[in-house]
């Protein structure tokens, strides 16, 4: 029972983190965040290292996590966001998504390998690949034009996608460090 209550608490974690990184402040205010980007993705880099350590994961490994993740918020989105409702084709968007994803839990998927071994590091990654299917269940729940019935901050595809991708890499966070147990 622990577990699943913990789980649960590391993907709100990682949803909030990643919507928080996504512009949440300034979805809110109209303002850019202070500090500007680097405490917002900080911020995202923290709730996904908090999450691992939920899971079991040893304090210094919970900590080096914080870097590790940082740099994937640094990658890029490669103009992809809109998964198809923009400029580009979907599969196009869905590619370049699939690679920020990728590029964003690569790095703590090898700390998770050194850590726990190949299944740890394989949930770890399973977090990136999933971004383009949560981009896409996002803008399918929003629509094109978003729903202003919807809670201010999470009415557009993008905002609700960020609260599905950044509970995955919360909750494949926890997962991989309950296996390193």
């Amino acid at each position: 029972m622990m577990t699943s209550i913990l789980l649960l608490v590391s993907a709100l974690l990682g949803a909030v983190g990643r919507r928080v990184c996504g512009g949440l402040y300034n979805s809110i205010t109209g303002k850019r965040s202070p500090g500007g980007d680097l405490p917002v993705r900080i911020f995202f880099a923290i709730t996904l290292a908090a999450s691992a350590y939920m899971g079991g994961i040893i304090w210094w490994a919970a900590l080096v996590l914080i870097p590790l993740n940082w740099v994937g918020t640094t990658t890029g989105l490669f103009d992809a966001l809109a998964m198809g409702r923009g400029g580009n084709g979907y599969w196009k968007d869905f590619l370049w998504m699939t690679l920020h994803g990728v590029l964003s839990s690569g790095l703590p998927a090898i700390l998770f390998y050194v850590v726990g071994g190949l299944w740890p590091a394989l949930i770890a990654f399973s977090g990136g690949l999933v971004i383009s299917p949560c981009y896409t269940v996002g803008w399918c729940m929003t629509g094109l034009y978003g729903r202003r019935d919807w809670p201010k901050g999470m009415q557009q595809g993008t905002e609700v996608a960020e609260l599905l991708w950044g509970a995955a890499m919360g909750g494949t966070h926890f997962l991989a460090a309950l296996l390193c147990t």
